[in-house]
C-alpha cells in the first residue's frame, strides 16, 4: 500500500500542532479555515514520559481501534452537536481545557462543510509516521483515511493515565483525494475506444425465413 503523506498546507488545510511556553498545545487546529483548541497540560515531566514507556506503543490492532473509536465519537457529535462523549473520554487535562461549549465551537467550521467521517467504520486508515511516544510523552498517530470524495485526515495525541492511553489533542480534516488512474482518462480518450469497439463490433446479419410449403 502506498503511504499516504499527511502534508500540512495552508490552502488545502490544515493540521498542526502549535506548541506554546510550558503549555503542550493541542486538541483542534485548523489553520486557514478552522479553530483551535487546546488542553492545558503543563511542561512534560519526567513522571509522565516513565508512564508513557512503561505502556509503550499498542500492537497495531489496538491502535485500529484507538483511531476509529475516537474519531467516531467525533462524528456522532458533529451530528448532534453535543461533544459530552468526545470530552468526556479525553485525558483530565483535555476535559480541564475544553469545555462542551469550547468544543462544539473549535468543531464549527468542520460541522458546516458536512463531510462525513462515519466511513472510518470500514475503511482502514494510511499513517504518515509510524506511530511513536513525542518528547512530551504523547502518543502520536498522524495519517488518513483514504476515503472518496474526500479524504479523511487526522493527527491524534494520547496521555498515559492509570494504565490507558486518554485521548489528549485531536485534529481532523477533510482533503480532496487524489486522482486515481481512471479519473484521468481524457474524455476523448474515451470516445475513440467506444468508436473502436463499434467498428470491430461482429455485424449482425438478418435471415429470411421461407414460407413453409403446403
Amino acid at each position: 500500500m502506498t503511504r499516504t503523506e499527511l502534508k500540512i498546507d495552508a490552502g488545502v488545510a490544515t493540521l498542526s500542532w502549535v506548541p506554546r511556553v510550558l503549555v503542550l498545545a493541542l486538541a483542534v487546529a485548523l489553520m486557514a479555515s478552522g479553530a483551535r483548541a487546546e488542553s492545558t497540560a503543563g511542561a512534560p515531566s519526567s513522571q509522565n514520559t516513565i508512564k508513557s514507556q512503561a505502556l509503550g506503543v499498542p500492537p497495531v490492532k489496538n491502535l485500529l481501534i484507538m483511531i476509529r473509536t475516537t474519531l467516531i465519537a467525533l462524528s456522532q457529535a458533529n451530528l448532534t452537536n453535543n461533544y459530552s462523549v468526545l470530552r468526556d473520554l479525553g485525558a483530565p487535562s483535555f476535559q480541564e481545557a475544553n469545555s462542551v461549549a469550547r468544543l462544539s465551537a473549535a468543531f464549527a467550521d468542520l460541522r458546516s462543510r458536512g463531510g462525513d467521517i462515519a466511513p472510518v467504520v470500514l475503511a482502514l486508515p494510511t499513517l504518515s509516521t509510524p506511530a511513536r511516544i513525542d518528547q512530551n510523552g504523547m502518543l502520536r498517530l498522524t495519517g488518513a483515511f483514504d476515503t472518496r470524495p474526500n479524504q479523511i485526515a487526522f493527527d491524534l495525541a494520547f496521555q498515559a493515565v492509570d494504565g490507558f492511553w486518554r485521548l489528549n489533542g485531536i485534529a481532523v480534516n477533510f482533503r480532496p483525494a487524489p486522482a486515481t488512474a481512471s479519473d484521468q482518462t481524457p474524455t476523448g480518450d474515451k470516445s475513440r475506444a467506444e468508436d473502436t469497439n463499434e467498428r470491430h463490433a461482429p455485424k449482425k446479419t438478418s435471415k429470411t425465413r421461407k414460407p413453409p410449403a403446403n
